[in-house]
């Protein structure tokens, strides 16, 4: 008999006894014989117990929402919130049955109903695909600051854990100004198929993913931001394939560490992890995110620095859409999209289990510099500032 089979008569049994229920009293509640509760809990047989038959103990048991996810895995069912079925069914049954609906009424609710059903169909079917693309995006500071060929070169390296990852299609999200004959270097030697996207300003990292949405919107996508770098090459990796396992969209975190000590929150949205997917994988639920808080709360041990690698799902592009921009930052923020999206869905995040290293205060410095080039005693004041850094950490070390 299959190792799951024995897993669903050793939760039943148990769920029963913790419940304080006997065979008998759980068979009355479900509506089914007390012989067949014996049999559901005797590990000797091998067949598994219908759908139908698995909810009803659920609902007879009064289990917890974990506890009857478990149950039915265990059965072998793809485990979904019945609850909510009912919540979403009981209030169509009404509207079909009230006397009130003219005639006219009743086939728009019947072709919105079929339209809302084929969409989620056609999601469904995106999200099962593997993850074949990734978006990397070059359209801020770094076009105004680099040749076409020192660019190229900043990318190799996430280029190349691109991939490692599995991943052959790279698209390059630039800015207007980026030459033409940029990315020559990755399509040949890492032999990816390179195609490039421009963003016509640079007002954030949501806006940036939905300029690249037309060649993106087919299937889940990897996104890989150069500003953090990892020196194994084997984060985006990780993602993929935890993605693979459970079709959910994951963001990266970085381990976790105090977060008051952390001065990149600034730079960083902030993901809040809830309960572990797995206890051998350090996959999460996300209960919340925030983009780039001023602070941290000292009591939020479950709070995580979001970093540059994320596998998302189509559905994301619907949401960007209509996205305003950020009151705090002025641009339209990934992490507020997510916030929206977990709304209606689980997103996921992976603990990779060491740092990326962040580049965003140097990039910050940058920039800075840059809008101050027409003004040379700001320039000069930001150019000593950075210096001073630069030379005191070199002491330091």
């Amino acid at each position: 008999m299959g190792a799951r089979r024995k897993e669903f008569s050793r939760l039943l049994r148990r769920m029963r006894t913790d419940a304080r229920l006997t065979e008998a009293e759980l068979a009355k509640r479900v509506g089914i014989s007390t012989s067949y509760i014996y049999y559901l809990e005797d590990q000797r047989d091998a067949r598994s117990p219908s759908l139908s038959v698995v909810v009803k103990l659920t609902e007879g048991l009064n289990v917890t929402r974990e506890h009857r996810l478990a149950l039915l895995r265990a059965a072998g069912y793809n485990a979904g919130p019945i609850s909510d079925q009912n919540t979403v069914l009981n209030p169509l049954v009404e509207l079909v049955n009230n006397d009130a609906l003219s005639f006219d009424d009743r086939q728009d609710l019947a072709r919105a109903t079929r339209e809302f059903a084929n969409h989620w169909k056609v999601l469904r079917e995106k999200r099962a695909r593997n993850v074949k693309k990734a978006l990397i995006l070059t359209a801020g500071w770094q076009p105004r600051l680099l040749s076409a060929r020192s660019l190229e070169r900043t990318l190799a390296h996430v280029a190349d854990e691109v991939g490692r990852a599995g991943i052959s299609q790279l698209v390059v999200v630039v800015a207007p100004e980026t030459p033409e004959n940029t990315f020559r270097e990755l399509r040949g030697r890492l032999a990816l198929t390179v195609s490039r996207v421009t963003q016509e300003q640079p007002v954030g990292l949501g806006n940036a993913i939905l300029a690249a949405r037309a060649p993106l919107e087919d299937g889940p996508f990897a996104v890989v931001l150069p500003d953090d770098v990892d020196p194994s090459r084997t984060a985006l990796g990780r993602l993929v394939r935890q993605y693979e396992r459970v079709r959910k969209p994951i963001v990266a975190v970085n381990p976790g560490e105090p977060m008051p000590r952390w001065p990149e929150t600034r730079y960083y949205g902030i993901a809040f992890l809830g309960e572990p997917i797995d206890r051998n994988v350090p996959l999460y639920r996300l209960s919340s995110l925030t983009e780039k808080p001023d602070r941290i709360p000292a009591q939020s041990a479950n709070a995580r620095m979001i970093v540059g690698r994320y596998v998302l799902t189509p559905e994301i592009f619907d949401i960007l859409q209509t996205l305003e921009p950020s009151h705090h930052t002025g641009k339209y923020e990934l992490t507020d999209a997510l916030a929206v999206l977990l709304r209606s869905q689980s997103i996921l995040a992976c603990e990779l289990p060491k740092k990326l290293l962040p580049l965003a205060p140097v990039r910050f410095l940058i920039e800075k510099l840059i809008h101050s080039l027409q003004d040379r005693r700001k320039f000069e004041e930001i150019l000593s500032l950075w210096g001073g850094r630069f030379l005191k950490r070199t002491t330091e070390s």
